[in-house]
């Protein structure tokens, strides 16, 4: 476990002193490593947030219960990153055969997070894995895996390969929504490495885009200063496409209080 003062901790506070702080949530062994070499694997990320004003305190089961209690209590907002599947345990299903690496001691600390942040309404952000434990934190369900249980009235390439995650299909979003405020188009271009999805959506919220085979492809509880979902991944998309960054500087915004 990694308790008392972190040189890491400290000096990321110390050259990001006014920066808003953000939670980021990274697995065991990613935070581990965070802190104790400095190895960043959620490292784009950072970079967005940090661009937008906005400092991360990385959150993750090494760290003691009292270290954990303490960063939590200093964060403005929740940063849920992509990563591997969610047991399905947790929406009620048993495993499909084309299910993918998943840890539900990891599914259950992001649930703990998501409890805690919504307790005091703070803004969060989903991104393709954490769109997908919002919506069954709130209890919603999953297609374990798209290819073998979805088909959509066209075909659209949801785990591409391509290096650098550039965009390779289209998505439509609805108006009025959160993602249209920030974006102003009606189409916009993603990109896409996932093999999971929203099939039944959590009560309380709506789709705010979708692809042209009809998966969600992002969600928003209305009535929130900001709580979205995405299953894409704009923060490998920043630097080719800038009107990304918009999502994040929104997402910063709201944990510094600012209202649209």
């Amino acid at each position: 476990m990694i308790a008392g003062p972190l040189v890491l901790a400290t000096w990321l506070v110390l050259t990001h002193p006014e920066g808003v702080p953000i939670g980021l949530a990274y697995t065991r062994i990613e935070g581990a490593k965070f802190e104790e070499s400095g190895e960043d694997a959620l490292v784009n990320y950072r970079k967005a947030i940090e661009s937008n004003g906005g400092r991360i305190v990385a959150l993750h089961e090494a760290l003691d219960a009292e270290e954990l209690a303490r960063r939590l209590a200093s964060i403005r907002g929740l940063l849920l990153p992509g990563g591997g599947d969610i047991d399905p345990k947790f929406y009620g299903e048993e495993p499909n055969e084309h299910l993918g690496p998943h840890d539900a001691a990891f599914d259950q600390f992001l649930f703990d997070l998501l409890k805690d942040v919504e307790g005091r309404k703070l803004p969060v952000l989903g991104i393709c894995l954490g769109m997908q434990v919002i919506n069954v934190f709130h209890r919603g369900t999953l297609y374990q895996d798209l290819p073998s249980q979805y088909t959509g009235p066209v075909a659209v390439e949801h785990k591409s390969l391509k290096p650098g995650f550039d965009p390779i299909h289209f998505v439509t979003l609805a108006n009025p929504s959160t993602m249209y405020a920030m974006f102003g188009v009606e189409r916009m271009p993603v990109n896409t490495r996932h093999h999971q999805a929203v099939k039944a959506l959590a009560p309380g919220f709506v789709k705010t885009a979708s692809s042209d085979d009809g998966v969600i492809e992002a969600m928003e509880r209305p009535g929130e200063p900001f709580y979205v979902g995405v299953q894409f991944h704009p923060e490998r998309m920043i630097e080719k496409y800038p009107a990304t960054n918009r999502l994040f500087a929104r997402f910063v915004d709201a944990a510094r209080g600012i209202r649209p």
